[in-house]
């Protein structure tokens, strides 16, 4: 076998043709042109060898190759992901959340395999094994959301050339209860201390678990009626908000009296509005048994302290707080998410269909018979032989000045009606 190899301005190469004869590539041929890592002849003809033995065992020259090829593990791709990128882009709560992912369910399923060999077949079959496992479709969403995102990080580094299709399971949409604006009432007249403040705060401005541990008495302003939301804290750690914007809420009234009247027991304590006995920022545990020992106290049923945040969003709905006005006091990114949140309650639906039962414009009388109208109005029908459909009259009896109504007056009618 003759060696090609040559000296090119002071360095040796390494340059041959290579036929395949197995393998996808079987029949054809590659240039390989390398430069030796011996800088001699014999150097160079030993690295041509070690080329020729290595394209024999149909293993790729460059390792990134393989990388390229799809044939990189997952683990190994999964683990420099996450220290490269989730770590350097994420909260503390999601980097932790992310991992518990990786570790629990995607490193013992994938970890092993190929990043090319990760299918819609083993996806599929993964999402019916963690189904039968007990997982619920959100938790087994969660965990197919985060091997989509590692796995369109591999296409980014060239690690792999397609993503496989993704399929969401369908979720039953949670049960989100929250308290009446008089329940809430009760609620807060069954506690007392800081777990009555702490509630009102929660109920009467929306904030979320962590927003709550992170507040400091900075961050409200009791002349101007504000509360600035700039810190979210888990496990000890002050982040940004979930939406990772700072936001304004005003506080009600109701919320000022309370907040006034605890900053002058607390004020002295710390920065932190909410502390323990020692004046050091209170756990999400340790705050997460006094809505429960409340409830109880007023007689009502237990919600969950994310209730609160519910009952927020829900009364302000129901007393007529435009939609926009409401996901900016939340910090919603996308309004969609305040309309899940800003569910309506049975007695507004019921309010609703009630408008069927009234007069269909200008508050008039549906018929001759209904007493409901002012008594100095009545229907007066058309002398036509069509007074069904014509356009109704309205007769003042003091002078008896007939008024034809527009043909809107009778939104039911499908019917082009002419007036009179």
């Amino acid at each position: 076998m003759k060696m090609t190899t040559s000296k090119k301005k002071g360095s040796w190469y390494v340059d041959f043709v290579w036929t395949y004869t197995q393998g996808s590539k079987a029949g054809t041929s590659e240039r390989v042109r390398k430069k030796s890592p011996v800088n001699t002849k014999v150097g160079a003809a030993e690295h041509e060898r070690q080329l020729r033995e290595q394209l024999l065992s149909g293993a790729p020259l460059d390792p990134r190759d393989d990388e390229r090829k799809g044939h990189a593990l997952f683990e190994t791709h999964a683990k420099e992901w996450f220290r490269s990128y989730v770590v350097a882009n994420n909260k503390r709560s999601t980097v932790a959340a992310k991992a518990d992912i990786l570790r629990k369910h995607l490193y013992p399923e994938f970890g092993r395999l190929s990043l090319n060999k990760i299918g819609s077949r083993e996806i599929e079959a993964f999402k019916a094994k963690k189904l039968g496992e007990g997982l619920k479709p959100k938790t087994v969403n969660n965990a197919t959301s985060v091997l989509r995102t590692c796995l369109s990080f591999a296409i980014d580094w060239g690690r792999l050339e397609h993503l496989p299709k993704f399929k969401r399971l369908k979720q039953q949409e949670p049960k989100r209860d929250f308290y009446t604006y008089e329940e809430g009432e009760r609620l807060l007249a069954a506690c007392d201390g800081q777990d009555r403040v702490l509630l009102a705060t929660m109920m009467r401005s929306g904030l979320r678990r962590g927003e709550i541990l992170a507040l400091t008495w900075d961050d409200i302003d009791l002349v101007r009626k504000k509360i600035f939301v700039r810190g979210s804290a888990w496990k000890g750690f002050v982040d940004t908000p979930k939406s990772g914007h700072n936001r304004e809420v005003t506080i009600p009234s109701s919320l000022l009296t309370i907040l006034t009247a605890y900053r002058g027991l607390r004020y002295l304590r710390g920065g932190l509005v909410f502390t323990d006995a020692e004046g050091k920022m209170l756990t999400r545990d340790s705050i997460k048994h006094c809505l429960p020992r409340a409830c109880r106290a007023a007689g009502l049923r237990v919600i969950n302290l994310h209730g609160l945040r519910h009952s927020y969003a829900s009364q302000l709905i129901i007393a007529g707080a435009p939609l926009k006005a409401v996901q900016e006091l939340l910090g919603h990114s996308d309004i969609a998410t305040t309309m899940k949140y800003a569910h309506l309650s049975p007695s507004v639906h019921a309010d609703t269909v009630a408008l069927l039962d009234r007069p269909p414009s200008l508050g008039l009388p549906v018929s001759e018979n209904d007493n409901s109208a002012p008594p100095a109005l009545k229907l007066v029908a058309s002398s036509n032989d069509n007074a069904a459909m014509a356009s109704p009259k309205v007769t003042d009896s003091a002078n008896d000045n007939a008024t034809t109504l527009p043909a809107t007056v009778l939104p039911m009618s499908r019917k082009k009606v002419k007036a009179e």
